[in-house]
């Protein structure tokens, strides 16, 4: 690492699509990406604007995205390692986690610093800040204080306390390979510093035209 890393995560959409298995870091204002299969350490560095990136997430087969101090979300272009847009002031505070949507294509949960949860799609151009203000602002919610830890989950129905990750996800397998199920549904959780659980059901109709059933 050139710089302290803030955050690693994997990156399982990009692991499908290429074969490899990808860590992605974020240092600075840095996103470095790794194979671990390999012993040569970093494979690409991107720069995303001159400000640290706090958090980053794989936003489909081909796309990361990441955010962080400028509150801009960057979508980077892995075909060709390089920046494809970025969402000036996405949330009034910086970003502090980002959560890929197994539901909407190329979307991603934005977490900010003051509690704010916004579901936003990565461009596949370059986007200006006026035609993505105005419905992310109607699209998000707050939860009561800061977030501690959030995640998205395949939607279990009202089981979910009784049915683990795992078992959704093998029902979901099933499901596609029987011909039903091709739109899966995803639940937002998420844990604040006042111990509160949140659990969003059907989390992602907070994207534009999200009620509209796929």
């Amino acid at each position: 690492c050139l710089y302290p890393p803030t955050q690693v995560r994997y990156l399982p959409s990009l692991t499908v699509s290429t074969g490899a298995n990808l860590l992605g870091t974020t240092e600075n204002n840095l996103v470095s990406i790794y194979d671990t299969r390999t012993p040569k350490g970093c494979q690409k560095r991107i720069k995303a604007g001159n400000q640290p990136i706090l958090a980053l997430t794989s936003a489909g087969p081909t796309t990361i995205g990441c955010g962080g101090s400028d509150r801009s979300l960057f979508t980077i272009d892995v075909r060709k390692w390089s920046i494809l847009s970025r969402f000036q002031g996405i949330t009034k505070y910086e970003i502090t986690a980002l959560r890929e949507s197994r539901r909407t294509p190329n979307s991603v949960y934005v977490i900010s610093l003051d509690h704010e949860v916004l579901l936003a799609k990565c461009a596949a151009s370059k986007t200006t800040k006026e035609s993505i203000g105005s419905h992310l602002t109607r699209q998000g919610l707050r939860g009561d204080s800061r977030w501690l830890g959030v995640d998205v989950v395949p939607a279990c129905g009202d089981d979910l306390q009784e049915r683990s990750v795992a078992e959704a996800d093998a029902k979901e397998v099933v499901d596609k390979h029987e011909g039903r199920g091709t739109a899966p549904g995803e639940d937002f959780v998420g844990v604040t510093d006042t111990g509160r659980f949140y659990l969003i059901k059907d989390s992602w109709r907070m994207a534009p035209g999200g009620n509209e059933e796929k």
